[in-house]
């Protein structure tokens, strides 16, 4: 079949088991890396980029897995590189996973604490909402059992990458399918998004009060003047963030350099107020990165913006539409497909409500 067994434990009876198995690619190398009873560990390299993949079986009963959250916590210590966990945890993160059957908080908490502990990121999935199906049709239980997690470097190297929870065919649980790369996306108009960064700056509130002025006392007018006015401001004044960061930096790192071979009282001024400077753009950089992650828990002044990036980038992939369910029940991702049937969908829309009664 063209695949190499690259990490194996082995089922302790009728239980348990991990086999990873990959495609002889010459660009890619996979070495094994730990094996655990549930979990087996390897690691991926491609030219100088490497990530370690843990591949989870955990046990069905529950103080066993104690054991597999003790040792998730002893390995992200040994770990340096970007890290992904996929497969079955055997447990739920909370009630809305659960249809039909029982939630356990406390169970679910120490789960929950086991990714907090080691820096975990829930991916999320498209596709099948539950992946683990038991009983019959009127005492169904299903439960999404399976998911992918992800440090937040992992999620970085990989932005548009999500889960994909497959069809059953042979098994009681739903396949994972992770797609590393994402679809392509379709270019549009981007609508106009209110930055918080921008009220950090001494000027915005006079471009507010002034555009506001302009409207004649028109909500809609004056509103439009605000969001004509705030897109030229961040144009002209308050620029890329990234890249006055940037220039800062190199301005700083040049007074730095000439006050190690003389000091005077401009170059000390000139330093001190590029310091200034870059306080100030970090506050903006946290800013703009906290109101894109959606991640309101979060403090500032942390300088968490590794974070914030790392959430955006999963809260932007669960906005996407990866796949959708058609009229006969089929799960399809291919991209003309769900262009075809969301234009069908809502032109059959606007035809029902636009119909004469």
């Amino acid at each position: 079949m063209g695949y190499e067994l690259c990490g194996v434990s082995e089922a302790q009876g009728h239980a348990g088991g991990i086999w990873i198995l990959a495609k002889c690619l010459r660009n890619f190398q996979i070495e094994p890396l730990e094996c655990f009873h549930q979990a087996v560990s390897v690691t991926i390299r491609k030219g100088l980029s490497s990530f370690v993949c843990t591949a989870i079986y955990a046990s069905p009963v529950p103080r066993n897995r104690e054991a597999l959250w003790s040792y998730l916590r002893e390995i992200r210590i040994r770990i340096s590189t970007p890290w992904l966990l996929i497969g079955d945890f055997n447990e739920v993160l909370s009630p809305n996973e659960v249809r039909g059957g029982s939630f356990s908080l406390r169970r679910a908490d120490r789960l929950l604490d086991t990714m907090e502990a080691c820096h975990l990121l829930d991916m999320g999935s498209s596709g099948y909402k539950y992946t683990w199906y038991r009983g019959h049709t009127h005492t169904r239980t299903a439960k999404k059992l399976d998911r992918g997690l992800c440090d937040d470097s992992w999620r970085l190297l990989f932005p548009e990458a999500y889960v994909e929870n497959l069809h059953r065919a042979y098994s009681d649980h739903s396949p994972l399918l992770l797609r590393c790369g994402g679809l392509p996306e379709s270019k549009g108009d981007r609508p106009f998004r209110f930055q918080a960064a921008w009220t950090t700056h001494k000027y915005y509130s006079n471009v507010v009060s002034t555009a506001w002025s302009k409207g004649s006392h028109r909500v809609a007018e004056s509103l439009k003047n605000v969001m004509n006015d705030s897109i030229r401001f961040n144009k002209q004044v308050f620029g890329n963030i990234k890249q006055r960061k940037h220039r800062i930096q190199k301005r700083l790192q040049g007074i730095q350099r000439s006050l190690e071979l003389h000091t005077t009282e401009a170059s000390i001024r000139l330093e001190r107020d590029l310091q200034q400077q870059y306080d100030d753009v970090l506050v903006q950089e946290e800013f703009f990165w906290f109101q894109k992650s959606h991640e309101k828990w979060v403090k500032f002044g942390d300088r968490n913006t590794k974070f914030f990036h790392a959430q955006t980038m999963i809260h932007r992939n669960r906005n996407k539409i990866h796949g959708l369910f058609l009229e006969d029940g089929s799960w399809s991702t291919d991209p003309t497909i769900l262009q075809r049937e969301t234009q069908r969908f809502y032109m059959s829309l606007w035809e029902t409500q636009i119909r004469p009664p």
